[in-house]
């Protein structure tokens, strides 16, 4: 139990004005919410959305509440230059600078795709975390520096983003889907007498991003959340007409492959597996989200696998897993609401062997595995027949995982992978 005292707060950004929510992890989150718990996990997050729905104000409000206004602020346009880049970073500073960091924990670009493609090119650095000066790299932040963008697709006046670039966005909000209410409307025309983006007042809860960054490193997660986290790679990568049971081997003849698969229902054929940047991300993004779902508890609860679906769909529908050509036709080009559908699915397929997962742990670490209970972990469960089988082979070598006085204690010294999970 944390003692009240020790809470860590975070502010609210009371200009950008939208209470619909989009998840629920803990209580509902808003756009506000998710943008900000991927600020807090040190992640790059891409707004998305017609002109007029607040993302300027939204990427305002939060450097100004989270870091006093003092984060780098692009306007992207046609004419930016890379010069132009370096100057918003104060690079001259750098010349003479003898370790050539960089004292910037956040950078704000808005419409980004408005910058041509040789900035762009920079801006991908600056994604990573640094930029390039004389060919060498020059890092941002000190260790933690998170990116938040803009983007207006499909207007005259800009540029297509590199896919490379769309990939650095590790957390992706389309605000389109996620119109404001009533209310919100009201609220904000009470006030409406101007319409340019304002000011939202100044903060600095800069110490409480980073403190709440380096918890999100040490978030405990629930063993079925890292199975669920598994299952976005290697239950998504399972494929029954595949020679391996991979489907990424056999990834250019899909979907011709799947005709007459059964499969093909739950939309197989059109899904990829997630690669390692969409896994970490989503495990970030999910620590994140519980940690401020938390912050006005004195309880702090583990990540669940539910967590770790919810922060899914705001990672996955632009991280390339989804085929376009099946988001267009079946989702009206919706990759939300494709996302929103793949994880409802996975949910319910988890939450069918949710009881045989306990049960083929628990034999697993105490070397008992029963032929019965690996038998509701066929095709795409695959994996976690493979985890269990390979914990209850170490548990049959080196003595039951578990404490001879507490069985439901583990004992030190396990050398396996799933112990650390488990610990």
């Amino acid at each position: 139990m944390t003692d009240p005292k020790d809470i860590i707060k975070l502010p609210k950004i009371t200009e950008y004005i939208n209470h619909t929510p989009t998840a629920f992890v803990g209580r509902e989150f808003t756009v506000e919410d998710i943008s900000m718990a991927g600020i807090v996990a040190g992640l790059n997050v891409l707004l998305l959305g017609e002109r007029g729905l607040g993302k300027t104000q939204l990427m305002r409000g939060l450097n100004n509440k989270l870091f006093n206004g003092q984060g780098t602020s692009i306007r992207a346009h046609p004419d930016l230059r890379v010069k132009d880049v370096y100057e918003e970073f104060s690079i001259d500073d750098f010349k003479t600078s003898t370790n050539g960091l960089v004292d910037n924990l956040f950078t704000e670009i808005d419409e980004i795709n408005r910058a041509p493609t040789m900035v762009q090119n920079e801006l991908f650095h600056i994604c990573d975390g640094y930029i390039m000066f004389k060919g060498k790299k020059v890092p941002l932040g000190k260790g933690f520096h998170s990116v938040i963008a803009s983007a207006n697709l499909g207007y005259a006046g800009t540029f297509e983003m590199d896919d490379a670039l769309r990939d650095r966005f590790h957390v992706t909000i389309d605000v389109n889907e996620y119109p404001t209410t009533d209310n919100d409307n009201l609220e904000f025309l009470i006030n409406a007498f101007d319409p340019r983006p304002k000011d939202d007042g100044f903060s600095d809860f800069s110490t409480n991003v980073l403190k709440l960054n380096r918890e999100v490193r040490h978030q405990k997660f629930k063993p079925e959340a890292y199975v669920t986290l598994l299952y976005l790679t290697s239950a998504l990568d399972y494929c029954n007409r595949s020679k391996n049971n991979s489907k990424l081997s056999v990834i250019k003849d899909i979907p011709n492959l799947c005709d007459s698969c059964n499969r093909l229902g739950s939309a197989c054929g059109y899904i990829k597996p997630g690669s390692k940047r969409t896994l970490a991300a989503t495990k970030s993004l999910a620590a994140s989200m519980r940690l401020i779902a938390d912050l006005d508890s004195t309880e702090k609860n583990p990540v669940s696998y539910e967590d770790v679906l919810e922060a899914f769909s705001f990672v996955a529908p632009y991280s390339g897993m989804f085929n376009s050509n099946w988001v267009s036709k079946s989702y009206h080009s919706s990759d939300v609401q494709a996302a929103n559908e793949v994880k409802r699915t996975i949910r319910a397929d988890v939450d069918s062997h949710i009881d045989y997962m306990a049960d083929g742990l628990s034999e697993a670490m105490s070397g008992n595995l029963k032929e019965r209970t690996t038998k509701h972990f066929t095709d795409h469960w695959n994996f976690y027949n493979s985890m269990i089988k390979s914990i209850n082979k170490d548990a049959k070598a080196n003595g039951s995982w578990f404490e001879k006085k507490s069985q439901g204690t583990l004992r030190e010294g396990i050398d396996h992978p799933a112990y650390h999970i488990l610990k």
